[in-house]
């Protein structure tokens, strides 16, 4: 390959040789003509530009500040429309709505009468006056429900309404909206704040374990009456379906028993049907043995920090054979056989040649299924 060094190198094609190889040399210099080139182009430019600006007798020195953006403004969305006394169709508000006029038009005196009185107990499943109590309640906790008790703010009254209903009857939250005349994502948001605060202030405020004297009196009676006694309930998990689970999480969701998601309780009633204890919701994989270990109240019992004075009595065989009565502290729950072997979890015996255990184990299960069916 010849060089020949008094060429110059103008265009690509001129930094190729007669052989048909590229020329290294002509080609950084190639590069380098088409930089400055385009330096110069830039320069020009930059310079009609400032003889602009200094012929219009600006000074760089100049501050120039630009004016804050505007911000567009939202029409009110109607949610709901009524015919006025002219005939003209326009927006509903709040105060206008039905729930409004019917429930609180004229605050606690509203409703008065007993048979609107029970319709309201029927309808929102608690009582007119325990609703107040508990509107002035949601009022004094500011830090769940700040964007709802501004000035501006869609009327408190009728979202906590809305709220008792979407809990008593399922409503959705479009049927809210066309009742109170607030939409559907306002009836929403209120729903989730509700929910957090009534998991932590309300949860605090009212639940509470029984008493040794409520054991005694009312939870322990029908156990009593029919031989087993100490039991003061029957304890079992229960699984609650839960659709939205994160897809990280649906695999430990999905349980053994069905082929959904869903989370997982330790529950413990009386034979009653009435609730004693409850844990939080746990993934549905965990079984019985699982559950019970975050159970305060199975543990308390168990680790004798709950009911330990309590007492009641067994008939036992002394070394005899004479049938005596034995007294005994603390008590114990009827559970079914996938739970730990503890002396305050009684499951019936699986297998069993004595008649009088099997017996006994029937009796007991079905103590235990009455509640759980």
């Amino acid at each position: 390959m010849s060089i020949n060094f008094g060429r110059r190198a103008n265009s690509m094609f001129s930094c190729i040789d007669d052989d048909g190889s590229l020329n290294d040399e002509l080609y950084l210099g190639y590069k380098r003509h088409r930089r400055d080139e385009q330096e110069k182009e830039e320069q020009a430019i930059y310079q009609a530009v400032l003889d602009d600006i200094l012929s219009a007798g600006h000074n760089f020195d100049d501050v120039v500040e630009e004016p804050p953006p505007t911000k567009k403004k939202r029409n009110p969305q109607c949610v709901l429309e009524h015919v006025d006394e002219a005939g003209n169709r326009k927006a509903c508000p709040p105060k206008e709505s039905t729930w409004y006029k019917q429930y609180l038009v004229f605050g606690e005196k509203t409703v008065i009468s007993n048979t609107s009185l029970k319709k309201f107990r029927l309808r929102f499943r608690l009582p007119y006056d325990q609703y107040w109590k508990l509107l002035h309640l949601v009022e004094s906790n500011y830090a769940y429900f700040e964007r709802h008790l501004k000035r501006t703010s869609k009327p408190i009254e009728l979202l906590l309404l809305g709220t008792l209903r979407y809990l008593g009857r399922g409503f959705t939250f479009d049927d809210l909206e066309e009742l109170t005349a607030i939409g559907k994502e306002t009836h929403r948001k209120f729903f989730h704040a509700f929910i957090a605060f009534g998991r932590t202030i309300l949860f605090d405020k009212y639940v509470c374990q029984p008493t040794l004297a409520e054991i005694m009196r009312l939870h322990a009676t029908e156990f009593n009456m029919a031989g087993c006694n100490g039991a003061m309930g029957s304890s079992d998990g229960v699984h609650v379906m839960c659709e939205k689970i994160p897809a990280a999480l649906r695999n430990v969701h999905i349980g053994h028993k069905m082929g959904f998601t869903a989370r997982s309780y330790n529950v413990t009633a009386n034979h009653r049907r009435f609730i004693l204890s409850t844990t939080c919701g746990h993934p549905a994989t965990y079984n019985d043995k699982t559950l019970v270990l975050f159970d305060p109240f199975i543990r308390g019992i168990y680790d004798g920090s709950l009911y330990s004075d309590m007492e009641f009595k067994l008939w036992e065989k002394d070394e005899d054979g004479n049938e005596v009565e034995q007294c005994y502290k603390g008590c114990w729950v009827i559970v079914d056989n996938g739970y730990h072997q503890w002396s305050t979890t009684i499951p019936p015996v699986k297998v069993s040649g004595d008649r009088r255990v099997i017996r006994w184990s029937e009796w007991i299960e079905s103590m235990r299924k009455d509640v759980e069916w």
